[in-house]
């Protein structure tokens, strides 16, 4: 199976939802680093794909945007992907850093 470890220690393969979730934390650690400032949909692609062309990166970025608005760790207003003020407390917490 795809998903179950390989004999020898070795790594196992990352399976369609480790792929996914790897991209969340991206987004998700980008958008937060960048707070207070804000960027837009596009400006997040580019940001993360290194202005690549591809659809299959910036639909990552995407789906990653989606997912992390479904569970409410980021805001998408006007344009703009905002972390909320859960996400944006918990990432203070967790770095030991300020608000």
């Amino acid at each position: 199976m795809q998903d179950q470890p390989r004999a020898g220690g070795a790594d196992r393969a990352m399976t369609t939802d480790d792929e996914d979730t790897r991209e969340e934390r991206r987004v998700l650690r980008e958008v937060l680093t960048y707070y207070p400032g804000s960027f837009t949909i596009d400006e997040l692609i580019r940001e993360l794909t290194v202005c690549s062309t591809k659809f299959g990166e910036q639909d990552a970025v995407r789906r990653a945007v989606r997912e992390l608005r479904a569970t409410g760790l980021v805001h998408e207003l006007d344009g703009f992907v905002l972390p909320t003020r859960s996400a944006v407390v918990f990432y203070s917490l967790a770095e030991g850093g300020e608000i």
